[in-house]
């Protein structure tokens, strides 16, 4: 928004009068862009890769109307991931800080649209689902009970694929985080011993 502002010296009297010497009256000095700019509704134009989407609003919008708006546009997309073009058409991630900056820079107002505000975003596309992850499997040695405050040795933690999922590859070995009933000790002999 472009609002220019600035004090005008009122005097009516052509003369000195010490009780208006402080009290000059202000006046907001009002260009074409600024009276449109402050009774026009604004567009949301959201870019993503070739694809252009936008959403219109009634007043200037704050930040977190123009986070609603994006999860609005591409539900599920990364609103965080929000850029905008600075004036030296460089991207600039789009947050709370940096809002001021984009509306300023996004404050130009097309005579095409009808004199609305115009604020154009870009964004990545949103992550497709995840594939389905396999199922984790324990595998222990039935006749091998551990006690309960050491770890079993032959325990193997490996993934395989759920049932209605084909095997791609022999399964891998997984690392998982232990129980909190787990204990791990690391042992080393040092350099100098004579076992080592």
């Amino acid at each position: 928004l472009k609002l220019r502002e600035g004090v005008v010296l009122n005097h009516a009297r052509g003369y000195y009068d010490p009780e208006r010497q402080f009290a000059a009256r202000v006046h907001r000095i009002s260009t074409p862009t600024a009276r449109a700019s402050a009774a026009m509704a604004a567009i949301l134009k959201v870019q993503c890769e070739d694809e252009i989407r936008r959403l219109q609003f009634e007043a200037t919008p704050d930040f977190e109307a123009v986070r609603a708006a994006l999860l609005q546009l591409w539900p599920g997309g990364d609103v965080g991931q929000a850029t905008y073009k600075d004036d030296e058409g460089d991207a600039c991630a789009l947050t709370e800080c940096t809002f001021a900056d984009f509306l300023i820079i996004s404050g130009g107002v097309s005579a095409s649209l009808g004199g609305r505000l115009v604020l154009r975003l870009q964004v990545p596309r949103p992550a497709a689902h995840p594939e389905r992850q396999p199922a984790v499997a324990r595998k222990a040695a039935p006749s091998d009970a551990a006690p309960e405050n050491e770890a079993p040795s032959n325990v193997v933690l490996q993934a395989e694929p759920a049932e209605d999922v084909a095997p791609e590859e022999e399964p891998q070995p997984l690392e998982l985080p232990l129980p909190s009933n787990v204990v791990v000790y690391a042992i080393s002999t040092p350099l100098g011993s004579p076992q080592a």
